[in-house]
């Protein structure tokens, strides 16, 4: 035990040295294996791994700083939504998602983002209501005249029956 510490044994109200001495003994050996797991190559070889990161950023092509939320589609790109739009990133770069034309989304705040079974990207915006980004690239939003109750979407969730 560590020193000055606190330890309560509790014992499903009994009190007998038997059940104290039980607990104490699966204390023990979840101490045993804990103390093996630290000493193992295992622990050692996590230790010693250097990582690197990387911070992407709105210099860096990010629409804003603010992300709230990723998914990633089926050919490994991820989608990012920030407060300030909705981009596609490649590894190295960042493209902003855009309607087909030359303009871009005037949907800025994207709050949610789902890939869906059949491979295409949902996202949820502030005040904006609801994408469906098709494979195509082509974009459908849904608002309150398509049924919606609110046009900010702050999650998304598809069920078995592949129903939004």
């Amino acid at each position: 035990m560590v020193p000055n510490s606190t330890f309560r044994v509790t014992t499903n109200g009994a009190t007998g040295l038997r059940d104290l001495i039980h607990s104490f003994d699966q204390i023990s050996w979840l101490a045993i294996f804990l103390l093996a797991m630290l000493s193992s190559p295992l622990a050692t070889l996590a230790q010693t791994t250097h990582f690197t990161s990387t911070i992407w950023r709105s210099q860096d092509g990010l629409p804003e700083n603010i992300v709230q939320a990723l998914a990633q589609d089926r050919e490994g790109y991820l989608w990012v939504g920030t407060t300030g739009g909705l981009t596609q990133f490649d590894g190295s770069r960042f493209n902003p998602l855009n309607d087909g034309t030359t303009q871009t989304l005037t949907v800025n705040s994207f709050f949610c983002l789902l890939l869906s079974r059949d491979g295409t990207i949902w996202a949820g915006t502030e005040g904006g209501g609801l994408l469906h980004i098709l494979a195509s690239g082509a974009i459908r939003t849904y608002a309150a005249q398509d049924g919606l109750a609110d046009a900010f979407v702050r999650s998304i969730f598809e069920d078995s029956q592949d129903r939004l």
